[in-house]
């Protein structure tokens, strides 16, 4: 192009030199024959290039829409269950595109639901590996699409690690994607504060859960994280906040029948009794061998104040909210009066 636009300007120049359109017969013809010479080969190899970028382009569209392909028939088997059909169509897939991640991100999966943690992390760490050599920047936001089947393969990893106990390991990816300030991801103080947890590391995961946005599950292993570090005042109101989130998670703490008198607030899935009966399964290596916070819990829950402050609390949202609003966090004025709360709470119970 730089060429081109050189030559044409040397013809131009020619012809300005000559304003009388009567004397551009003047121009020495070898002179003009270069210059028109050059012209047509520039523009040939501009022609050319021209048709070889849209073949590439072609060639790259084709490919994309082979290994989207591939993806999709393995995505239904996996939609189906049928996970060894999903596995060969994924390593027939790799074969054609060794570094496509996707492919092993979904190898991944498969064998996460197989229970196989050992081959899912590798599989989900070969999918970051891809992912890394394929961002031209190391920015783990979800701007551009390689970040986002990255981001898949850290949060892969990190389960995997922890479900095989690998807890330091899993930790530093949990942070990693919390870090991000993707808002999916927010979720990973939680789990990275239920690691500090389970190494009685008490303090390191209340500053954790305090990141973690305020659901009932949080609440719940914040209250005996407080408790277990003797800070009992902040135990009740955090425990009182997860009462007003979810009753039924104390319930099944308590191996108590779920409550009659109370529906608990609890509009759509995060008051659900599924939701409490996924807490006990998750969190069960926390609250298996904690007596006393439990009783504490208890001598919270049953405290007239507070179950007042329940009946209110439901009775607000059932008038106030449509059915399938989800519970949410507390106002100021809300937590103010919850601390007082706890305070009278912590007197009638303790003396």
């Amino acid at each position: 192009m730089k060429a081109l636009l050189e030559l044409v300007d040397k013809l131009l120049y020619l012809i300005d030199a000559h304003e009388e359109l009567k004397e551009v017969s003047t121009i020495p013809s070898r002179e003009l024959s270069s210059v028109l010479e050059g012209l047509a080969k520039e523009a040939v190899v501009m022609a050319t290039s021209i048709r070889e970028d849209l073949a590439s382009r072609e060639a790259d569209i084709t490919l994309a829409s082979r290994r989207e392909e591939l993806l999709q028939h393995a995505l239904e088997s996996i939609a189906m269950g049928h996970y060894d059909e999903a596995e060969q169509r994924l390593e027939s897939a790799i074969s054609e595109f060794p570094d496509h991640h996707e492919y092993y991100n979904h190898l991944g999966l498969i064998a996460w639901e197989r229970d196989d943690m050992k081959h899912a992390e590798l599989y989900y760490a070969r999918a970051a590996e891809l992912c890394l050599c394929q961002m031209g920047a190391l920015d783990l936001g979800w701007s551009q699409g390689n970040n986002r089947g990255y981001l898949r393969a850290i949060e892969g990893r990190a389960l995997c690690l922890y479900r095989m106990e690998r807890y330091d390991e899993a930790r530093d990816l949990f942070e990693t994607l919390a870090g991000t300030c993707v808002p999916e991801y927010q979720g990973c103080h939680y789990l990275a504060g239920e690691i500090c947890h389970l190494q009685g590391s008490y303090q390191e995961a209340i500053d954790r859960y305090l990141q973690a946005p305020s659901e009932p599950s949080v609440l719940y292993n914040l209250a005996l994280a407080y408790f277990q570090s003797h800070q009992l005042e902040q135990s009740a109101v955090a425990f009182i906040r997860a009462f007003t989130g979810n009753g039924h998670v104390c319930d099944l703490l308590l191996e108590r029948a779920l409550a009659s008198d109370l529906e608990q607030s609890m509009q759509g899935y995060l008051g659900s009794t599924m939701y409490a009966e996924e807490f006990i399964d998750a969190c069960g290596s926390l609250w298996g061998d904690v007596d006393d916070a439990k009783a504490f819990m208890a001598r919270c829950y049953d405290d007239p104040l507070v179950r007042q402050t329940l009946v209110r609390h439901e009775q607000k949202i059932t008038d106030n909210e449509p059915q399938e609003q989800l519970w949410y966090p507390p106002t100021m004025e809300e937590l103010q009066n919850m601390q007082s709360l706890a305070q009278r709470v912590l007197e009638r119970i303790m003396y």
